[in-house]
């Protein structure tokens, strides 16, 4: 249940059901989605955008393992798995009185935290390939892949807005892209509250030292793979053959660019 999509008046309804009659357009008993799901799982997307008094109703079938359909008086059991989700800080939302207290307390039984997609950068490459598949299947497009250079940039973005912003950047380029996409076919649009920068930072200081362009970037390439490395060591938890077959590289190409760039667990 997508709890942003339906309607305030409509939500205790959809969840609930209703009793012939309840209202005006009631014209036949309806089973609610909790009805529905006895004995089985009811999945409550984006929970904290319903209503204080429909946040009190859902708290209280909860509580009693029993609803009352909409115009009904006889309670009804259930045997529900509840899984809840949000994509915003339910912790605030509770200091702002935005959600109730009592109910985050109910449904925080077992809570499943799912990292940004910077904090678990290894995931990019699968998820790349999979919406390049995608939208050839729906555009009719045979994107191949990416140039490695497109992949070095994607695995480096910071993505504010997450998969749903690297899924959008995807379709762009398969859009734009022939055969593989490359760098120019790469859009990475800028989402407010976030960073929008990628690559190394350049101090303008180290351009006055009279280097040719080809070292400055040279050096650079390099902070970009060690920074890769890096961050999928650390995403495999420092599984060093897990990490050489994400980056499609072999073993002991790997331990040597390690020990080149004194890449060290932070840990031990």
């Amino acid at each position: 249940v997508n709890c942003a999509a339906i309607p305030e008046n409509l939500l205790e309804s959809e969840l609930f059901g209703h009793e012939e009659g309840a209202f005006t357009d009631a014209k036949s008993m309806k089973k609610g989605k909790f009805e529905l799901a006895n004995g089985g799982t009811i999945f409550l997307d984006e929970v904290p955008n319903m209503s204080w008094a429909a946040q009190a109703k859902l708290l209280r079938a909860l509580q009693d393992r029993a609803i009352f359909r909409v115009g009904g008086g006889k309670p009804i059991s259930i045997d529900v798995r509840v899984i809840a989700a949000s994509n915003s800080d339910l912790h605030q939302q509770i200091e702002r009185k935005e959600f109730r207290a009592d109910l985050y307390y109910r449904l925080r039984e077992f809570s499943i935290h799912v990292p940004a997609l910077r904090e678990r950068r290894a995931d990019i490459p699968f998820l790349t390939e999979r919406f390049i598949r995608q939208t050839n299947a729906e555009l009719g497009k045979s994107v191949e892949g990416c140039t490695s250079a497109a992949m070095d940039f994607l695995m480096m973005y910071e993505w504010p807005g997450n998969v749903r912003q690297l899924r959008s950047t995807i379709r762009s380029a398969v859009l734009q892209a022939n055969a593989v996409i490359d760098l120019n076919d790469l859009e990475f649009m800028s989402v407010p509250g976030g960073a929008a920068a990628v690559g190394p930072v350049i101090d303008s200081a180290e351009l006055d030292n009279g280097a040719p362009l080809k070292d400055h970037v040279k050096k650079h390439i390099a902070l970009i793979e060690r920074q890769i490395i890096f961050e999928t060591l650390r995403a495999t938890r420092w599984n060093k053959a897990k990490a050489a077959r994400i980056l499609q590289i072999a073993y002991n190409t790997l331990l040597s660019k390690i020990s080149e760039y004194d890449i060290q667990n932070p840990q031990g």
